[in-house]
């Protein structure tokens, strides 16, 4: 395995974590407007 292939793979497993991360965060500020409104 190259030096290359590393960082790629690294690479994209960190913008997929950060994704998920993102996507997290939307789905709990959308749970506390649903929350706030009941």
């Amino acid at each position: 395995m190259t030096n290359a292939y590393i960082k790629k793979t690294y690479m994209t497993n960190n913008y997929m974590t950060n994704r998920c991360m993102t996507n997290g965060r939307k789905t709990d500020a959308l749970r506390g407007l649903f929350r706030s409104r009941r």
